[in-house]
């Protein structure tokens, strides 16, 4: 059963993607084709992923804060704290400038668990956050995960989890406790 499909092309080379379901096992089926010729075929198939943890194992991603994620976090959330959302307000703050929601940086490492580590049939039962400075728009964001410690019994796995601006300054860090489920 297909799941999802997508389709983009980029610099004139053409990508085709399909998730599906082949008997209870999700796969992906990806095709890249430059000038209409195959140029990368990958078909890969999930494996348990709590087998293939190890201690020590990192994952990172890095994205800029724009003036959009704030106010549809703000919108979505219903946090319109004048510290993110009013120039003028803000402008008068500790701060003197607009920062991010807190709780947006720390929706960095949700994604980074989810897509990359421990990855999808990630589900997250506890996170501690340390708020150490403000995230502003702009900011290049680089959030990072560690494993510490694997819970065999339990298939849970903690994580160091911290995020640093593009001066390398740490701005959030704290603990996550995941639970790998088990595919079908």
């Amino acid at each position: 059963m297909v799941i999802a499909r997508a389709a983009l092309s980029f610099a004139g080379a053409k990508a085709h993607c399909t998730c599906l379901v082949r008997d209870g096992v999700v796969a992906v089926v990806a095709h890249i084709l430059n000038a209409g010729e195959l140029v990368l075929r990958v078909d890969e198939l999930e494996v348990d992923r709590f087998e293939v943890l190890a201690i020590g194992q990192m994952a990172e991603s890095t994205r800029v804060v724009t003036e959009s994620d704030v106010v549809l976090f703000a919108a979505i959330t219903g946090d319109l704290n004048p510290v993110h959302v009013d120039i003028d307000h803000a402008s008068t703050s500790s701060f003197g400038q607009r920062i991010v929601h807190g709780m947006l940086t720390a929706g960095h490492l949700s994604a980074l668990m989810a897509m990359q580590l421990p990855g999808p049939s990630a589900v997250y039962l506890s996170q501690s956050l340390q708020f150490i400075r403000p995230v502003h728009i702009g900011d290049a964001i680089t959030s990072r995960v560690e494993v510490v410690e694997l819970i065999k019994t339990k298939r849970h796995v903690r994580l160091a989890t911290s995020c640093r601006n593009q001066r390398g300054k740490v701005v959030l860090e704290g603990e996550a406790l995941i639970l790998v489920a088990k595919r079908p």
